[in-house]
């Protein structure tokens, strides 16, 4: 699998540098390759010669930078872009890269106001491909030895991410538990007294809709199926935690600019919050069964 490491130059890609020699270093069956990028983004640094003239710099800092991978499997490139989402994806169609390995603006723990960073959050919105997301501090000594963490809705948005979950899961010897949170409680405002009230009901999901929804789409019955209830994110947060998950993989909706403004991705809220790496897959292109 070919990775594109999106390398800011900040402290804030200390954790994706960690995670791609990780990668790097896991006995998949074919070895894993390393294509590392800086973008100067120029309409930070100015006009297209105003940026470029900032080139043999950036690669010298880039070099640094990667010292600690090494030469094994890695190769690295400086270029200069209208954007860094432009310049990462027009880098990863040229080198036919797999899927995309940028740090977030946050660490693991503690509030921060700002979580994703502005680069992080419209590369997801795009989705050009799986993008994995990393706190800014992630070591590789608390990437965790369970099994990887699959969240999915029981649709299309969910096909293609437990694919690659499976892939990467099997090819890393891992077992792979797939959670879908299902609101077991309906909310209903008091406008009187202005808080709220719960009602429960029958969950609507079993582990049997997940392991019929998972045969439907012609994929591995799951090594272990959880049917949660509550916040979504949270739930898989928990999970992840709870069996020392290296990852949390979840799909993508790919809302609108009208569906942004109600409701939040939840793939967006689990990279920015959560303690380990979320890779986030986009969509199939192709009209599949639901």
């Amino acid at each position: 699998m070919r990775w594109l490491l999106g390398i800011d130059l900040r402290d804030r890609g200390r954790g994706a540098l960690n995670m791609a020699a990780w990668l790097r270093d896991q006995p998949f069956p074919e070895p894993t390759e390393l294509v590392a990028v800086h973008v100067i983004d120029e309409r930070i640094w100015g006009p297209h010669d105003v940026a470029e003239a900032l080139r043999p710099s950036a690669e010298r800092a880039l070099e640094r930078e990667l010292m600690s991978l090494g030469s094994n499997r890695v190769s690295a490139r400086v270029v200069t872009a209208p954007s860094v989402e432009i310049g990462l994806a027009g880098v990863a169609k040229e080198m036919g890269c797999d899927a995309l390995l940028i740090g977030r603006a946050a660490p693991r723990r503690g509030r921060r106001l700002v979580r994703l960073g502005s680069t992080a959050r419209r590369i997801l919105r795009e989705l050009p491909l799986p993008v994995m997301v990393v706190p800014a501090d992630m070591p590789r000594s608390d990437l965790g030895a369970g099994p990887l963490v699959l969240g999915v809705e029981l649709d299309r948005s969910s096909v293609a991410a437990a694919r690659l979950a499976q892939e990467l899961a099997v090819a890393l010897h891992r077992e792979l538990t797939v959670v879908h949170v299902d609101s077991w409680y309906l909310v209903i405002p008091d406008y009187v007294g202005g808080g709220a009230v719960v009602m429960p009901r029958e969950p609507r999901r079993t582990p049997a809709d997940v392991s019929a929804w998972a045969k439907r789409h012609h994929l591995a019955a799951p090594a272990e199926i959880q049917i949660g209830d509550g916040d979504v994110v949270e739930r898989l947060m928990d999970e992840a935690q709870s069996v020392s998950a290296p990852m949390i993989v979840v799909g993508s909706r790919e809302l609108d600019v009208v569906e942004r403004v109600f409701s939040s991705s939840v793939a967006s809220a689990l990279a920015s919050h959560a303690d380990r790496p979320v890779l986030v897959v986009p969509p199939q292109r192709v009209e599949v069964a639901t």
